[in-house]
C-alpha cells in the first residue's frame, strides 16, 4: 500500500509496544479505520522518521501509544492534527472504541469550545457527551469513569 491519506497515524516504541500495537491495528482496520502502521506501510530501506511528518500532515489524528515518540506529538500540533494518547494496557477493544469515537468526532462540525471541569466525574460526563479535548488521555478517562461509578 502506498502512502496516502490516513485516519490515524500510530506513534509507538517498536521495542516495547509491538505486540499490543499489532492487536490494536488489526482491531482498528477491522473497524474500517485507515491506519498508518510503519510495519505495514514502509518499503525496504525506508525509515519511519523520514516519512512521518508528511504522513502526519495528511492524517486525521495521531495516536500516541503509551509514551510513543515525542516528536510525533509536536508534528501533529504543527500540522493542526488531533493528538490522542492511549494506554495500551487497557486492551485493544477499549482503545479501538475510544479512538474510533474520537475520529467520528473529527468528522462532525467542531463542538463549542467549552473547557472541561477539573472534577473527574464532570470530566467523564463531558468526554462521554462528545466534548473531547485536543488530547484525550485514556487513563484519565478510566479514572473518571471509576469515580463516576463510585458516585452512581
Amino acid at each position: 500500500m502506498s502512502i496516502k491519506d490516513f485516519d490515524l497515524f500510530l506513534s509507538y516504541e517498536p521495542a516495547r509496544d509491538m505486540a499490543p500495537v499489532v492487536k490494536l491495528v488489526r482491531r482498528l482496520t477491522g473497524a474500517q479505520v485507515r491506519v498508518w502502521f510503519s510495519e505495514w506501510e514502509l518499503g525496504p530501506g525506508q525509515v519511519p522518521e523520514e516519512v512521518a511528518d508528511s504522513v502526519i500532515s495528511r492524517s486525521t489524528a495521531v495516536c500516541i501509544c503509551n509514551a510513543g515518540i515525542a516528536n510525533h506529538a509536536a508534528a501533529a500540533q504543527a500540522h493542526g492534527v488531533e493528538c490522542i494518547a492511549v494506554d495500551l494496557t487497557l486492551g485493544e477493544d477499549t482503545c479501538c472504541a475510544l479512538l474510533t469515537a474520537a475520529l467520528a468526532k473529527q468528522a462532525e462540525p467542531a463542538a463549542s469550545a467549552r473547557s472541561l471541569l477539573e472534577d473527574p466525574v464532570e470530566r467523564a460526563v463531558n468526554i462521554l457527551r462528545g466534548e473531547l479535548p485536543d488530547l484525550i488521555v485514556i487513563k484519565d478517562l478510566v479514572k473518571s469513569l471509576k469515580a463516576l461509578k463510585q458516585f452512581g
